[in-house]
Parts: structure tokens; sequence; C-alpha cells
């Protein structure tokens, strides 16, 4: 069926939930379609990041951000790509700078695109990271180990003090998530029940999709 996009205050935009039209021939299908739209992402965002990071600021490219809206990993970036001269991007219209860093408006499209990527990623819902989690064998794993891993490990991410900010954006994801998507999305209807994506090529991906998600959102206490 049609797209049906989902509007978020904080990100700007979710993406979109759609009925598939027919049955889908099976749960590689399904792989596939979540591993191309999970990756494409995360590849637009991270070259607007380094788009953003090698182009100096101007005041037709300039944008501003707040970092403890974004990741701990993605508030690095951002403090990287400040503008050295920040009047640059000062005039009649400026918002109020409390709290807000100027930087290209590449670099905060890319953040924000990686913020939404790796939220889609994640195996929560009916979310692409759940279509990506079949390709881990065991049931327990799929349905049980990796939703409720993820929704801890989001959790510690939101409520760690730098990035305080970041909060209305997961709530937001986890009402369109558990709330509004359910009621937009059908389960999948496989013509070939067997079929599962657990060759290497796509457990590899599997990975390093997840690898990439979960590094993102990885709280700053892990790392210092």
């Amino acid at each position: 069926g049609p797209p049906v996009f989902l509007p978020s205050p904080a990100l700007g935009c979710f993406g979109a939930a759609s009925r598939p039209a027919s049955a889908l021939p099976s749960a590689v299908a399904a792989f596939d379609m979540a591993a191309v739209a999970c990756g494409t992402a995360f590849l637009v965002s991270f070259a607007l990041i380094g788009i953003g990071l090698v182009t100096p600021v101007t005041e037709l490219t300039c944008g501003w951000v707040k970092p403890a809206a974004l990741p701990f990993f993605l508030q690095l970036a951002v403090y990287a790509g400040q503008a050295e001269d920040a009047t640059v991007c000062l005039d009649l219209d400026a918002p109020d700078t409390a709290g807000l860093l100027p930087v290209s408006s590449f670099l905060v499209a890319g953040c924000f695109g990686a913020t939404i990527a790796a939220l889609n990623t994640l195996p929560l819902g009916k979310s692409d990271g759940s279509a990506i989690a079949r390709a881990a064998p065991p049931a327990k794993v799929q349905d049980t180990l990796l939703p409720w891993g993820a929704f801890i490990f989001l959790c510690l991410t939101v409520f760690e003090t730098q990035s305080s900010a970041l909060f209305p954006a997961v709530l937001e994801y986890l009402l369109f998530t558990y709330g509004l998507k359910p009621l937009l999305v059908t389960d999948p209807v496989f013509c070939d029940n067997a079929s599962k994506p657990l060759d290497p090529p796509r457990r590899f991906a599997a990975f390093w999709l997840y690898f990439f998600a979960f590094g993102l959102l990885l709280p700053s206490f892990f790392v210092k």
C-alpha cells in the first residue's frame, strides 16, 4: 500500500510505514528489504556527515544543532565540525542559540539521519531491525534476547546526562513503534516459511548493521 510518513517534532521524520501489497516470497526477502533500507540510510547519513566535516561553514550552509539531542558519538562529530567563526551564522533570523552550536547543515542532516537509521535498525516492534534479527538462528534470540537487550540499551542511552535532550525523540520512536505502527503494518505473510536468512553473507550483513546501530547509540559511560 502507499507509504504513511511518520513525522517527528524532534527529528523531522522517522520515515514511512506501508502495508505489503502481497505476500512476501520468504523471510529472506524481508531481510533483504530491511537490510537495504537500513544500509542505505547509514551510507547516506555517513556521507552527509563526511561532507559536513570537510566543507567550511558559510552563511548558505550554516545550521544550528543541540548536541544533547544526539547520541554521544554523533555529539563528537558535531563538536569536530563546529564553525570556527560563529558570526557567519548569526543573522536576524537566528534562533535562540542557548545550547546550540553552529555547524554545516550537511552535518546536521547526517547526524539526525544516522540517529533515525540506528533507531530503525534496533530489533524492536515492527521495525526493519526486527526483520534483520531473523538472521539470528535461535528463536529465543530473535524474539526475546535481542529486543530486550535493545530496549535496555536504549534506556541507558537516553537517561544519561550528556544525551538528555534525546529523550523526546526516543519517546516518540517508541510510541510510533509500539502504538501507531502496529495499526499501519501487519505481520508479514510468507509464501515460503522454510527459507531463512541464515547464510553467512546475510548474517555478516546483520552483524555490521547492528554494530553501527548499537555503536552510534552507545552511552558515553561505556567509552569513558
